[in-house]
């Protein structure tokens, strides 16, 4: 179960006692320290497969449309997300990224989601860990729609992730995105974003350039 009781109440886990199944709830006092338990998890998960290379994503911990693009990325990066402030870096991330030991990072979306002064908090701590003198690379558009297919190309550079499959969602509400991005992270593909209504422009340039790497649309 992730999130506090104030996501999912006593009131689940009641019922799922009722029908015997067991759990575990990931938690913290807000959605940033609920992020920065995932973290330690998925970095558990690294070091099981093969070792935690030190890398980790950053994405605005008030808006959906940046940390949904990632996920998939992510995934296939065994890298956690971290959620962050738009003009601040928490403290309790920061204090995680110490204990983690995360050197190098890649913070999604323009300055209007994660301002320059953020960047440089992360930069600091991740400098401090032993990282480059600047560890963070930024992946960004004008708007939610170019920023997810920045992020797929960031991560088709990086070897993360195939276009064996791409993932379409709409971008103007979060749960398609986030159940089909777990998918996508399965897979190793990438997802993009477009209005309910047509196909954003950049989103359509993203497809006519790779129509011939693209083995099929979800």
């Amino acid at each position: 179960l992730i999130g506090g009781t104030s996501a999912l109440s006593s009131g689940v886990t009641d019922d799922l006692d009722d029908l015997g199944i067991s759990y575990e709830r990931i938690w913290g006092v807000d959605r940033y320290e609920t992020a920065n338990k995932i973290a330690e998890r998925v970095v558990i998960a690294a070091i099981a497969s093969g070792g935690f290379r030190g890398t980790a994503f950053f994405a605005r911990g008030d808006a959906f449309p940046d940390a949904l693009a990632v996920g998939p990325v992510a995934a296939q990066a065994v890298a956690p997300i971290f959620l962050v402030q738009s003009t601040s870096l928490p403290g309790s991330v920061e204090s995680t990224l110490d204990t983690l030991g995360v050197k190098r990072g890649y913070v999604i979306g323009g300055e209007t989601a994660v301002s320059a002064g953020t960047q440089s908090a992360i930069d600091a701590v991740l400098t401090a860990n032993g990282g480059t003198e600047a560890p963070t690379t930024r992946w960004e558009g004008e708007n939610r729609y170019e920023t997810a297919v920045a992020v797929v190309n960031g991560g088709l550079t990086q070897r993360w992730i195939d276009l064996d499959t791409l993932g379409v969602a709409t971008g103007t509400n979060f749960p398609d995105a986030l159940g089909g991005g777990a998918a996508l992270g399965y897979y190793g593909s990438g997802l993009v974003l477009t209005p309910g209504d047509s196909m954003q422009p950049a989103v359509a340039a993203f497809m006519v350039a790779h129509q011939y790497e693209i083995g099929r649309l979800d």
